[in-house]
């Protein structure tokens, strides 16, 4: 059986990652929130922890 190896990204956390890096922000001690005005929810990335 052959075996593959996948991938998966979350944008949504690459994204506030890579914003918080922008804002000279450490991506592992922010806490970025992805955040749509037009919409009422509101989906806070992941905190990771070393």
């Amino acid at each position: 059986m052959e075996r593959c190896t996948y991938i998966v990204i979350d944008p949504k956390s690459l994204y506030a990652s890579g914003e918080s890096v922008e804002r000279g922000l450490d991506p592992l001690d922010a806490h970025p929130v992805v955040a749509d005005k037009s919409r009422t929810a509101v989906c806070a990335s992941p905190s990771w922890t070393r």
